[in-house]
């Protein structure tokens, strides 16, 4: 398993960072097929948090765990994130706010946990993991060694 953090997010930087995370981890683990659904399920996932929060000088952390099978999201919040699982849980095509709806779509699974201060969303992909090339360092070093 692969992990990605990014701690202090804020209201302003959150958007930025976080989908730079999703760039990143889309071209290291050959997921650039998945780059809409990563991204706009992400983009979607701050603006609920960004309506749901009144101070701006809130923090959070969004941590990405890749595993053989899927890409796992947890945020980590100081306070409850009960309200924005409720928004994606309950979420419906017809309503007017459609973050929540969108989010519940693009994952296949959604957990609160520690009294609501993580929410987890799980994606299913199948990545792929880079590989060394053991002949191809050996040669390397051997050449380095030569020299």
């Amino acid at each position: 398993m692969y992990t990605i953090e990014i701690q202090n997010l804020n209201l302003q930087n959150a958007q930025g960072r976080v989908l730079g995370a999703v760039e990143n981890l889309c071209d290291t683990f050959g997921l650039e097929e998945q780059f809409g659904v990563l991204s706009y399920g992400m983009h979607e996932l701050i603006s609920l948090i960004e309506r749901s929060v009144e101070d701006q000088h809130y923090e959070f952390s969004v941590n990405f765990y890749i595993q053989s099978d899927r890409v796992s999201v947890q945020v980590l919040a100081p306070q409850s994130l009960g309200d924005i699982a409720r928004m994606i849980d309950t979420a419906t095509y017809e309503d007017a706010e459609t973050a929540g709806f969108i989010v519940s779509q693009l994952t296949d699974s959604r957990e609160l946990r520690n009294d609501g201060r993580e929410l987890w969303l799980n994606i299913m992909v199948t990545p792929t993991f880079p590989v060394a090339d053991r002949a191809e360092i050996l040669a390397h070093n051997t050449v380095k060694q030569l020299q």
